[in-house]
């Protein structure tokens, strides 16, 4: 998917990239980083995100929204596969500290270069979370947000938040979120505004 067209969806958000200490808005607060290793096989999102399987290794899934099934799930495995990606990739974390929307989160982690990732690296740190790997992901009901440009095109916030039964798995349109209070999530406030992933 073209940066070009994840652009589009984003009129008006800074391009490229923008140093945290440089950006206007001053609103997370810097966690830590992860490093993803590379893949030497193809990432097939319906194949990997699967309910009720629980046990050391395996991610468990407590349920997923009707859009991130909409846009990542359903259809063949080809419309939904990520390539190889063959260089591992520094990921950082940081917690959001005020209400904002997307265009200024996006702006403040680093333009569209940074925030945009792959779905397969979010599953990768829940997997390392299985595991009992450091993650950066926060389990104690805080949402982790990950900004993921699917095969439509459309520029998507996927949201991971661990529950009793295991990991929630949403996604919404950034069109359609103000900030970190979105949809059926509580309004978060301070330190408790969720987790945001981006490239270092």
């Amino acid at each position: 998917m073209s940066m070009d067209h994840v652009e589009e969806c984003m009129s008006g958000s800074t391009q490229g990239s923008v140093l945290k200490d440089q950006s206007p808005f001053d609103i997370f607060e810097y966690e830590g980083n992860v490093i993803v290793p590379g893949r030497t096989s193809s990432f097939i999102s319906r194949l990997e995100f699967s309910l009720g399987v629980r046990k050391k290794g395996v991610i468990p899934f407590a349920g997923f929204n009707s859009l991130f099934t909409a846009r990542f799930l359903k259809g063949s495995a080809r419309s939904h596969r990520e390539p190889p990606t063959f260089n591992g990739v520094l990921f950082r974390y940081s917690n959001l500290t005020d209400p904002a929307g997307d265009k200024e989160i996006i702006e403040s982690l680093g333009g569209l270069e940074k925030t945009v990732v792959g779905l397969a690296h979010a599953h990768t740190l829940m997997t390392f979370h299985s595991l009992g790997r450091e993650s950066g992901l926060l389990d104690d009901g805080r949402p982790n947000n990950f900004y993921v440009s699917g095969r439509s095109g459309h520029l998507t916030v996927v949201r991971l938040r661990m529950v009793k039964a295991g990991w929630r798995v949403g996604a919404f349109d950034t069109s359609n979120l103000p900030g970190f209070m979105r949809h059926d999530y509580e309004p978060w406030s301070g330190s408790q505004g969720g987790r945001y992933f981006s490239r270092a």
